[in-house]
């Protein structure tokens, strides 16, 4: 008889190790306690659960050496871990889903998620210094092992939220010569007009850079990001931030354009520390 397991996140990390305990039949008693961590290591940090965490990230998605998968690399499949009783475990996918499952990009997801050769659970400490990744020879299969787990240490992280204040953006456009001298003069009406502003913070940031002799307009174009932070809505609202600024283009470089609508998001700020 199948099981079913509904979660809210499919993906989540803590799902697979122990429905894998489960079906492997480990013994949960004290005394069984040592062979359970370092089979959860080897479980663990296999990688099978990190690995497959975030789903199609290990079939050829935020993969750098996708170049030569690109055709018909799309609605990618989810992946599918095979783990063996001593952790072992076999990456794939489904066979008639798109993606690759290859040493490269499950090598690639795998430095994604670490941050040494010691990955630290509240369950186990696990050395992954010698872990492989190669194929297996067949298609889209790929075994990784080599996991040594060792008791957790005295302190665990844990994550403190709290609301980190509000923000609101609009985006400019500056096309042509004399991107510099356009971006200054953009620049010092916006710091001139917000100078007794309440933000926490004002960015004006250009992303991109203009070609020398563009073919065409977008080659000579570069966007600029003006981002305000405040500790309250009031801080800016929108008959402060987006109708002064949306005022200011009449004074702005010459071609100006940009995307005046703006919007407020309440920011989270995250922090991990250890206990």
């Amino acid at each position: 008889m199948a099981g079913r397991i509904q979660t809210g996140t499919s993906l989540l990390v803590l799902l697979l190790p122990g429905v894998s305990l489960v079906h492997s039949q480990y013994p949960q008693t004290e005394d069984a306690l040592p062979s359970l961590k370092s089979y959860i290591s080897a479980n663990e940090l296999s990688y099978a659960t990190d690995l497959i965490e975030c789903g199609p990230y290990v079939t050829g998605a935020n993969f750098t050496g996708v170049r030569p998968y690109l055709d018909g690399l799309v609605d990618l499949g989810f992946p599918i871990a095979e783990i063996a009783h001593d952790g072992t475990t076999v990456l794939t996918k489904h066979p008639t889903h798109a993606g690759i499952v290859d040493q490269f990009n499950v090598r690639a997801q795998f430095l994604y998620e670490i941050q040494g050769t010691q990955y630290i659970n509240p369950d186990v400490l696990a050395d992954i210094g010698d872990v492989k990744i190669e194929n297996t020879g067949e298609k889209d299969r790929v075994r990784i092992s080599g996991a040594v787990g060792s008791p957790p240490p005295p302190n665990t992280k844990a994550i403190v939220v709290s609301i980190g204040g509000y923000q609101a953006e609009a985006t400019f456009y500056m096309n042509g010569l004399d991107i510099d001298a356009k971006e200054r003069f953009m620049r010092q009406q916006i710091e001139h007009a917000f100078a007794d502003s309440n933000f926490t913070e004002l960015s004006i940031e250009r992303y991109g850079a203009n070609a020398v002799n563009p073919s065409n307009q977008a080659l000579g174009t570069v966007s600029v990001r003006v981002l305000v932070k405040g500790k309250s809505e009031h801080d800016i609202r929108e008959d402060y931030f987006r109708k002064k600024i949306y005022a200011l283009r009449m004074q702005f470089y010459a071609g100006e354009s940009g995307s005046f609508p703006t919007w407020v998001d309440q920011l989270v700020l995250t922090v991990a520390v250890w206990l």
